[in-house]
């Protein structure tokens, strides 16, 4: 069964990680690509922010998996900024989602067993691929030579 991520005392989606895992996913993007050491990483006001933006995201999608309306109306937000404004190429949405497995798998072990983890792995791929189909809509032209 596929349920939101826990949440914290103000209402926020948790966003825990280790150092180590929030800097094998940064490095993938523009705006933390100069923070080298994963401690001042860690501590990045703007990278937390960012992780709860996201986490923010995939909650609104998963608490609104039966509105498809709602659904596309994300995914087309996160889709165009990030073609247009930010110019991440969608390799790095697959990467991301790799790390947001593993680290609900490793932070919520008595939740995310091996059925949830599949359950969340198809339900981010299908993320994915509707973030993809948003990208060609707006004519996205591959930046790097990744493949994914």
């Amino acid at each position: 069964m596929l349920s939101p991520i826990p949440r914290d005392s103000h209402g926020n989606p948790v966003t825990r990680g280790t150092p180590e895992k929030m800097s094998a996913s940064s490095v993938y993007m523009a705006d933390f690509k100069h923070i080298e050491d994963t401690q001042q990483l860690a501590q990045s006001s703007q990278l937390k922010k960012h992780a709860q933006r996201v986490m923010n995201a995939i909650n609104t999608l998963v608490e609104n998996i039966d509105n498809s309306e709602k659904v596309t109306s994300v995914l087309k937000l996160v889709g165009k900024a990030h073609a247009l404004k930010h110019k991440v190429d969608l390799v790095y949405f697959k990467i991301l989602c790799g790390v947001i497995l593993e680290v609900l798998g490793e932070e919520y072990p008595e939740v995310v067993t091996p059925e949830v983890g599949i359950a969340w792995t198809k339900f981010l791929a299908t993320v994915c691929s509707g973030i993809k189909a948003v990208y060609e809509e707006v004519g996205w032209t591959q930046q790097s030579t990744s493949t994914g």
